[in-house]
């Protein structure tokens, strides 16, 4: 399944390793034609610039991670208009098997409900103590419904991460110039489903949290699961710490 974020993180990758290619081109072009000193000073534009992409492209691929994270967080935001009707049936105390509870997930992961989502899973949570209240050893006991997985909005957003902290790293090897053959097969692996497919599998498509872009919620539910953060934004608030400092 293509996740329309990770697609996004895999065109920034494809675009900077074309820029760097070129300016690359560029530098050797002048080490051959100039001599060391005068190549040294042509070049030294040409590697700014080459900073500049590289920085960009984490940049962006950072402005990526941040908005997912924060539509996951505004989505997750419990809404009463989005509980429905069969609220009632797990209220109501109707013994259920495992497999209808499943299908009750099923229905609200597609199109996608965090709410139900996470009122079922309250549910469940309810009905493991009840069970476990019933054994003497609480412990090891498993309950009717634990192996029923439903996905938290906390555990999409460390896939996010993973995600986006593996593109960080291809940036890192694409400036560094790294593997340069075995780039483009690593940039294509990254949304291979046979090599990432469980991955996908936990954070689906992407396009479902397009119905909450505009959805109101205070200002604090934006931002539930910023402490999920890459090590690109923990160099950003330093940097500004010392920025403020001085």
């Amino acid at each position: 399944m293509a996740n329309i974020y990770v697609g996004q993180f895999k065109d920034v990758l494809k675009n900077y390793r074309v820029k760097e290619l070129e300016l690359q081109k560029q530098i050797d072009a002048n080490n051959e034609r100039f001599t060391q000193e005068y190549a040294e000073e042509a070049n030294r534009e040409i590697q700014a610039q080459q900073e500049q992409e590289y920085h960009n492209a984490v940049n962006l691929i950072t402005k990526i991670y941040q908005n997912v994270r924060e539509l996951i967080s505004i989505a997750s935001f419990p809404d009463v208009g989005m509980l429905t009707a069969d609220r009632q049936i797990f209220e109501s105390g109707i013994e259920m098997s495992v497999n209808t509870v499943r299908a009750f997930v099923e229905r609200y992961e597609k199109p996608y409900n965090p709410t139900m989502l996470q009122y079922i899973k309250a549910w469940i949570d309810r009905q493991h103590e009840a069970e476990a209240a019933k054994q003497s050893n609480r412990m090891t006991m498993r309950g009717k419904y634990d192996d029923i997985k439903i996905t938290s909005p906390r555990e999409r957003v460390e896939v996010y991460k993973k995600f986006a902290d593996s593109a960080i790293a291809i940036a890192d090897k694409i400036r560094n110039h790294d593997l340069v053959l075995l780039e483009p097969l690593e940039i294509e692996h990254f949304t291979d489903e046979r090599l990432t497919g469980k991955l996908l599998d936990v954070i689906g498509g992407g396009i479902e949290l397009s119905d909450f872009k505009l959805k109101r919620t205070p200002e604090s539910a934006k931002h539930s699961f910023d402490d999920v953060t890459l090590k690109t934004e923990n160099k950003t608030d330093s940097a500004q710490a010392t920025q403020s400092a001085a």
